[in-house]
């Protein structure tokens, strides 16, 4: 995006690398959002977002083996696999 200054024939571009408060990747998603099945595995911050809830009742849901985890060193992980058998679980249990 370019805008006209003041400064006559001038252009102001922002620097390479720089992320616009409001930009989003090439497809039109978060970052966090662009997981998918190509990744395999998701911090919880990342499932969360993804089901859309907060940080805190994602650990929880972990914690408490209702949505499957991983670790990997230091690391908890969620499998998408399971994001979308935990959404599949909950929608049979309502009677969808």
């Amino acid at each position: 995006m370019t805008t006209s200054s003041p400064i006559a024939g001038r252009r102001d571009r922002p620097s390479p690398g720089v992320v616009q408060e409001n930009q989003s990747s090439q497809n039109g998603s978060p970052a966090t959002m662009e997981a998918g099945p190509h990744r395999g595995l998701l911090r919880v911050e990342e499932a969360a977002e993804w089901l859309g809830l907060g940080r805190t009742k994602a650990y929880e849901l972990v914690y408490r083996g209702v949505l499957p985890s991983v670790t990997i060193g230091r690391s908890r992980r969620v499998p998408f696999a399971a994001l979308k058998a935990f959404v599949e679980r909950l929608t049979e249990e309502s009677g969808w």
